[in-house]
């Protein structure tokens, strides 16, 4: 039972089906996803180097 009921995921992903299904054969999600990736880290850059900016100018921040 265990072992029919992995051949059946296996075959739903490998359909495309469900969200595993769609990742594994839409390559325009993992671009997509490493482009988001990407945006993602430049924004934590330019959002740390401009607290360490305010940091330096005295700007009280009261971050949790």
């Amino acid at each position: 039972e265990l072992l029919t009921s992995l051949h059946r995921s296996a075959e739903r992903i490998e359909s495309g089906q469900g969200t595993a299904g769609k990742l594994i054969n839409d390559p325009r999600l993992y671009e997509d996803l490493v482009e988001a990736t990407g945006q993602l880290k430049t924004t934590l850059e330019t959002l740390q180097k401009l607290l360490e900016k305010w940091d330096a100018e005295g700007v009280n921040l009261k971050l949790k």
